[in-house]
């Protein structure tokens, strides 16, 4: 999730305002700091009511099934709370209903809506009344999130949902530009998929590149994020094409115009907040589907042999930027602009960061 937390340092600081960077759980000994910014704690929600506008970046933020689910089990976890009910009754205070001014813009950015909530309807009745009441924009990261989220909320407020995207898109690139080597790079950490090492051998005998483990990816040391970061994008950037299961290793690698290959479980439903669901809309909603392979029923067998071939394929030059990306890059620059017209009411800004 770094890749998310940058980006919105990154699009703040180009932008003419002040922030604060808020958290609502963590742990006692965890960094206070993202690349020398303030990390401040939100321990009541009417602290809220001091800003003219209330950015809920990315991920599953706004979404009650990550409300009753993750955020109150980590609020028990931290002891913030005693009990499922207690948590999610805190999540509703400041994700759903803050108790400020209701002039005060809530703009919910980049967050995942895939779960089916016709199955929790009645559960969150009360969420989504207040989501299409407080909220002034809703950019939901994709278009399995907007379809499901439209049924929710109420035709006449459904000006208030625009197609967004995943808010990693908006981290940008590296600032020195970075030579290509002779190597793939590849991070397995989500879909656990068995005998990876035998696919990664597969593709070096194929291309006749060396295979480079990203192993830190979901690693990053606490007090040496930043830099760890930097360095694992640093070596995506060098690589000839980036193989992975893991969601924003990928978004990373497109971001920085690296051939993907995407791996994941067949799924065709969003459970929880690490399904492989996501993947699959994400490479549908860029245009990709033919750089992501799904593996049915835990079988390996056959599944990476056509891995491979599309890894030969990356390296004969079959893959082209600036063509198989475009769609990507379109998605990004309407989300850039859709944001800035919800935030600054104009979408004429330079992508320059300041300080």
């Amino acid at each position: 999730m770094f890749s998310v937390d940058n980006a919105a340092l990154s699009y703040l600081k180009s932008r003419p305002c002040k922030f604060d960077l808020l958290l609502t759980q963590t742990p006692d000994d965890a960094p206070t700091k993202i690349r020398q910014r303030p990390l401040k704690i939100l321990k009541d929600a009417r602290d809220l009511g001091r800003y003219t506008h209330v950015l809920y970046w990315g991920d599953f933020l706004n979404n009650p099934v990550y409300g009753r689910g993750d955020f109150a089990r980590d609020d028990i976890k931290y002891g913030i709370n005693k009990n499922i009910s207690q948590g999610y009754e805190r999540w509703k205070t400041i994700f759903s209903a803050p108790p400020i001014d209701p002039d005060i813009k809530l703009i919910s950015v980049g967050n995942n809506f895939q779960h089916d909530f016709d199955n929790y309807e009645r559960d969150f009745t009360d969420v989504f009344q207040n989501l299409e009441e407080r909220f002034a924009t809703i950019l939901p990261r994709d278009p399995a999130s907007l379809k499901n989220l439209s049924r929710s909320i109420s035709l006449e407020r459904q000006g208030i949902l625009k197609q967004g995207l995943d808010c990693a898109f908006l981290g940008g690139g590296l600032n020195n530009k970075i030579e290509t080597e002779n190597i793939f790079c590849y991070s397995f950490n989500r879909s656990k998929i068995e005998g990876t090492e035998t696919l990664v051998s597969m593709i070096e005998s194929r291309t006749g590149l060396k295979g480079v483990n990203v192993s830190d990816w979901l690693k990053l040391r606490r007090f040496n994020a930043a830099a760890d970061f930097d360095r694992c994008r640093r070596i995506i950037a060098s690589s000839k094409f980036s193989l992975s299961d893991t969601y924003h290793f990928l978004i990373n690698s497109i971001t920085l115009d690296i051939p993907v290959i995407g791996l994941g479980k067949k799924a065709l439903v969003q459970t929880g907040t690490l399904g492989d669901f996501k993947k699959r809309t994400l490479f549908s909603m860029l245009g990709l589907e033919s750089a992501y392979f799904e593996m049915e029923d835990d079988k390996t067998e056959g599944f990476f042999e056509p891995v491979s071939d599309w890894a030969q394929e990356l390296c004969d030059g079959k893959f082209l930027i600036e063509s198989r990306y475009k769609i990507a890059k379109d998605l990004t620059e309407k989300f850039r602009s859709d944001l800035d017209y919800a935030i600054f009411g104009r979408r004429d800004f330079e992508n320059t960061e300041t300080s």
